[in-house]
């Protein structure tokens, strides 16, 4: 499933990408979203950077890690899940100045739930857990489905 999500803000494009790159700014933009921590950063967003985050959905936490895959400045970076519930969760942050000295702030979003939350598995992709039933050339990664590291829903 793929989402964007649009927001102008009347604040030049620098100076707001700049706000962006300092990770602990994540924690001032996700004030009052009741059940999402920061748990940790590595002080930066350049590529290979990771941040945690406790979510409390319902009565279950879970602690997602997020890798930073892209960074070009002052126009995008993204990051990737790296753990987490999702298959894919992959998330482009586009920073566009307009006209008026305004800002446009456009989020794509590319996710992909667990088979347990209701996603639709590929006939033949998987027969059972930590088990391929098609071929490396089908498109199928080579590991199991379910990595024990700890990486499921990283890009393979």
């Amino acid at each position: 499933m793929d989402f964007t999500f649009t927001q102008r803000l009347p604040v030049a494009r620098e100076p707001l990408f700049k706000f962006h790159e300092d990770p602990e700014n994540l924690r001032v933009l996700l004030e009052g979203w009741e059940g999402t921590t920061v748990l940790t950063t590595d002080g930066h967003i350049r590529p290979g950077a990771r941040t945690g985050v406790l979510e409390r959905m319902g009565p279950f936490r879970i602690r997602f890690v997020f890798e930073h895959f892209l960074l070009e400045p002052p126009e995008r970076f993204g990051e990737r899940q790296v753990r987490g519930i999702f298959r894919v969760f992959k998330q482009v942050h586009e920073f566009q100045e307009c006209e008026t000295g305004a800002t446009v702030i456009r989020d794509r979003l590319e996710v992909q739930l667990p088979v347990w939350l209701g996603a639709r598995r590929r006939p033949g992709s998987w027969s059972r857990r930590g088990s391929y039933a098609s071929s490396p050339s089908a498109g199928a990664p080579t590991s199991g489905w379910w990595p024990r590291d700890g990486s499921a829903g990283a890009d393979r």
